[in-house]
């Protein structure tokens, strides 16, 4: 659903409503078994992923040359290879095995939209998903999250360059939706690798970018952001945003892909601390996966809640209503919401009163 609202301090129709359908799926054997065998693709994808079969194709190769760089049975990696073929991953000729045209752009390491990283990231996630029913008895963790922020310096890294990864793809749909307007400097809190508080400011070299993200995780962000022509405009404030005095002021504060993390009393606090961060008259910028207020849609946001559940029992995507609510109790106004086109991530934007 393509949308945008204005909120200017009464509740009203946000533009995302408890949508059931008019009739139900109509449930057989084949796609039962469909959906319970489905992991098997993604087993796949990620075995594929693990092995380094994807960093192998810059060309097509033959089957035996693949194993060899991949330290694999031949025999048993062309099954992958082939089951790679059927699901339209990889294509098959006398030229051997080669990513499908349709693919490149995700899977291919000469396209800066590759999302290999951001695989190599879900290789972790897949396995705490096999620890879904016990997370869900003893409301523990499948692993604990202070791996992927420190406390595992290889996890962390997966985990910082994943989520590069993943921002690469999406980055270029919520962009063009942030408009700073005079905004000279600009806070991103919970900032991991910065990806697009560094790509607003490659597109203004007026804009100086602070980055605020756990030591570990700013660590692997330096090496990731050297690289970029707008690195003489970041600079990096290593703490943990949810102990530590935010830095002030400034002109906006942009909050991507972490309020998920958060409980609807943490998330309260830390607004309201966003509040007292930004200077009269700026913005905060939150994206994030959002539900509806039903939390039954949309379905990749209700399942995303599981895999943060499975780090962090306690985390919460929040609905769309439910942050609007917190924006107006921490005293913001000019309150709008847009959906990235071609992404499952919305922006809620917030404006602090110039009085």
């Amino acid at each position: 659903m393509d949308y945008i609202t204005i909120f200017d301090g009464h509740l009203r129709d946000f533009g995302v409503s408890c949508y059931l359908p008019p009739t139900g799926m109509n449930w057989t054997a084949d796609n039962i078994t469909a959906l319970a065998t489905g992991y098997w693709q993604s087993a796949a994808l990620i075995g594929a992923v693990e092995l380094g079969v994807f960093d192998h194709l810059d060309q097509p190769r033959m089957p035996e040359y693949l194993a060899k760089q991949c330290g694999a049975n031949e025999t048993l990696l062309i099954s992958l290879l082939n089951a790679l073929v059927a699901i339209e991953l990889l294509d098959k000729s006398a030229d051997g095995y080669a990513i499908a045209t349709g693919a490149k752009t995700m899977l291919s390491r000469s396209s800066p939209t590759c999302m290999i990283d951001a695989l190599r990231y879900n290789a972790d996630l897949y396995q705490q998903w096999g620890k879904l029913s016990e997370v869900i008895r003893t409301g523990q963790p499948a692993v604990e999250q202070s791996r992927q922020l420190g406390s595992d310096p290889a996890m962390t890294r997966r985990f910082v360059y994943g989520m590069e990864s993943k921002a690469r793809a999406f980055v270029t749909a919520i962009a063009p939706m942030i408009n700073l307007g005079n905004a000279k400097t600009l806070l991103d809190v919970g900032s991991g690798p910065g990806t697009l508080s560094r790509t607003l400011a490659e597109q203004n070299d007026t804009l100086e970018v602070t980055l605020l993200d756990l030591p570990d995780v700013l660590a692997v962000a330096r090496e990731i952001c050297t690289a970029s022509n707008a690195a003489k405009q970041l600079k990096y404030h290593p703490a943990d945003y949810r102990a530590a005095a935010l830095p002030m002021p400034f002109d906006a504060i942009l909050y991507a892909g972490a309020l998920h993390q958060e409980t609807l009393q943490s998330a309260s606090h830390l607004i309201t601390r966003f509040y007292e961060s930004v200077l009269p008259g700026g913005t905060v910028y939150l994206v994030d996966l959002m539900l509806d207020d039903c939390r039954t849609a949309p379905t990749f946001s209700t399942l995303f809640q599981i895999t943060m559940m499975l780090m962090r029992p306690s985390a919460r995507v929040f609905s769309n209503a439910e942050i609007i609510s917190l924006l107006v109790q921490a005293g913001f106004v000019a309150i709008t919401t847009q959906q990235a086109t071609s992404s499952p991530y919305r922006l809620v934007t917030a404006r602090k009163s110039e009085k």
